[in-house]
């Protein structure tokens, strides 16, 4: 009996031990993964080599900041995540700070970025050099952005931009002679969406870019860089900074280094920052009392300049390239002979003259109601001097001089004139010169977003859309011909000459190149031949929709055999020939096609030519309106 009451007290105790042992034992420690760890860096205002350094991370619960000193043994601090300041040595010079993230059962995690303490002294070195107020170069190019250093492919501010843009152009950039740096934005400058603005304009500073905080800054001729001290503080755009562009006003960075040039002068400075992806900004600026020596391409226009004397000569319209508010059609030609022979004289000296003789056309705001062929106007009638630029960079013809312009005299930057007393001391158009330089289109952008077109040519070259240069020694309609590439050489309206249901404005010309190389050839033999290559431009009822250039399709493919009859004296041409055309293929005497199968046999067009002989009007009737194409001899 007692040896089985020790057995059972053994095995009671054995299995005590047994479950005491397994409930005491504790679980191994999770594993810790540290994330998104950053550093904020900033300088006290009066002590600027006083910095202090704020970690912050995920799951971190110390941080050890080495601020980079290498002349000290105490540039070491460690903190929970609380802010921690060094002194720095007072003298200008950049560091390494890299600060380490630690937590139980994690691995460390470092960042490092570099800081430049900016310690002035007497001698202001460089910084001299930039001392005053600088602004965003006032012209084409002033800044842009690409793929590369150098490079505006992505975007490049025009010469619109210059007025469109007036609240960023007169921003103010201030180095003063203590190195203190300042952004003055006087109320108003431009505000994207990224702070607040969709769609982008002018409109209130946004904190901290708003010029609220003075910074610092340190130019470095010898490393070409400048570097701009103080969160918010920035040159150019405020969203460009070192490797990214801003998201948020709150993401504003502490300090910006950009790689700067300089002219012999210290008058003109480029500045570039790159971005994310490889992108880089580029910003020109002009330091106050900068006056930029003229650029022109005078030689280029230099002469006499008409208006061309064709359909769609000059409009109007809400858009840059567009006449859809008014175009001016064949008639006008005519009708305003007065306007039509008016000369835009660019002489070799910078001089500028309009020469209109004893007549021009004169509109109610001048007096003349209805408007008609009268005596020119003063300032408006040539009386004054004038002078002239031409800058092929910028795309761009100044006008300066009261009362000087080309095209109407109602047009100027805008606005539109109600008087003539109103007249402006200077235009600005933007100009296409063509590549034989015989022809310009000039745009104008008035009040409410309207855009005015001019084509214009030089005197004595045809009307400039496209003619051979040995056209004049050509008579009768026999060789090539082409449409003009010009606005307006291809419409359609209720009238004869009219083209107020549609006028092709330059934009379209250019999109639609596929049609304008197509040719119209009138043989010696009385063959006629459509000529139109691998491509043309195609439309729904060819069974291409949305229409653009494709293949041509049969019959309009020119591949029948077709001739032709022109009978002078009636001023008509007679194409016979199933699927033969001049100009459109839909437009026939008896209406508009809706299919290619009902191609008819024959087509007659009203034409006429220029005096010249390089241009031909061909006009023809389908019984609902009036098409009109313009057509140069090859």
């Amino acid at each position: 009996m007692f040896k089985q009451i020790k057995f059972l007290l053994f095995l009671l105790a054995t299995t005590s031990l047994f479950f005491t042992c397994g409930k005491d034992e504790p679980d191994p420690d999770p594993v810790v993964t540290i994330t998104g760890l950053d550093i904020s860096i900033s300088a006290d205002s009066n002590t600027p080599n006083l910095v202090t350094v704020t970690p912050s991370a995920t799951n971190a619960t110390a941080f050890a900041v080495d601020f980079g000193d290498p002349n000290s043994s105490t540039d070491v601090l460690t903190t929970s995540g609380s802010a921690v300041s060094y002194t720095y040595p007072e003298e200008t010079a950049t560091y390494t700070i890299t600060a380490t993230a630690s937590a139980t059962n994690a691995e460390d995690v470092t960042v490092s970025k570099d800081y430049t303490v900016m310690v002035v002294t007497v001698d202001m070195g460089d910084n001299a050099d930039i001392v005053g107020t600088w602004r965003l170069a006032a012209s084409a190019g002033a800044f842009g952005v690409g793929p590369a250093r150098g490079s505006t492919e992505w975007f490049t501010s025009s010469a619109d931009d210059v007025t469109g843009r007036a609240c960023l152009f007169d921003d103010e950039y201030v180095f003063g002679e203590d190195a203190v740096f300042q952004n003055v934005m006087d109320g108003s400058t431009w505000v994207e969406g990224w702070q607040g603005n969709d769609p982008e304009g002018c409109a209130a500073p946004v904190a901290p870019h708003d010029g609220s905080t003075a910074g610092m800054f340190l130019l470095d001729k010898a490393a070409g860089t400048l570097v701009i001290d103080g969160n918010g503080s920035f040159m150019g755009l405020a969203k460009a900074y070192n490797g990214g562009e801003l998201t948020s006003p709150s993401e504003a960075v502490d300090q910006i280094t950009y790689q700067a040039s300089l002219s012999d002068d210290d008058q003109v400075m480029t500045l570039e920052i790159e971005i994310t992806g490889g992108g880089w900004w580029t910003f020109n600026f002009w330091k106050d009392g900068f006056v930029p020596e003229p650029t022109d391409n005078n030689d280029m226009v230099a002469g006499s300049w008409v208006m061309a004397p064709q359909a769609g000569a000059f409009g109007v319209g809400p858009a840059r390239g567009s006449t859809e508010w008014f175009t001016s059609g064949a008639g006008d030609v005519t009708t305003r002979a007065c306007f039509f022979d008016d000369e835009y004289v660019m002489n070799e000296d910078g001089s500028f003259q309009n020469v209109m003789g004893d007549a021009t056309w004169l509109e109610p705001w001048q007096g003349s109601d209805p408007e008609s062929c009268g005596t020119p106007i003063a300032p408006h009638d040539g009386s004054g001097a004038a002078t002239y630029v031409f800058n092929a960079t910028d795309g761009t013809l100044t006008v300066s001089g009261n009362g000087a312009f080309m095209g109407l005299a109602k047009a100027i930057n805008g606005s539109e004139l109600t008087s003539p007393s109103e007249a402006a001391d200077e235009i600005v158009y933007q100009a296409t010169l063509s590549d034989d330089m015989n022809s310009m289109m000039l745009e104008i952008e008035i009040a409410g977003g309207g855009w005015w077109t001019f084509n214009m040519i030089r005197k004595g070259t045809g009307d400039g859309g496209g003619g051979g240069d040995d056209c004049t020694d050509a008579t009768g309609i026999t060789g090539s011909w082409k449409m003009s590439p010009v606005a307006g050489s291809l419409a359609v309206g209720p009238e004869r000459g009219s083209s107020e249901w549609f006028s092709i404005n330059a934009d379209q010309v250019n999109q639609r190149a596929c049609f304008y190389d197509d040719e119209y050839v009138f043989n010696d033999d009385g063959s006629f031949q459509n000529l139109l290559g691998d491509m043309s431009w195609i439309e729904p009822w060819q069974g291409n929709d949305p229409e653009s250039c494709n293949a041509p399709v049969a019959p309009h493919d020119g591949s029948a055999s077709t001739t032709y009859m022109y009978d002078e004296s009636a001023g008509s041409i007679t194409l016979s020939g199933k699927g033969a055309y001049l100009g459109i293929p839909k437009a026939t005497n008896n209406g508009e096609l809706a299919s290619p199968n009902d191609a008819p046999d024959s087509v007659t067009y009203l034409v006429s030519f220029s005096e010249d002989n390089c241009t031909m009007t061909v006009e023809i009737d389908f019984g609902g309106g009036w098409w009109t194409f313009l057509l140069a001899r090859q």
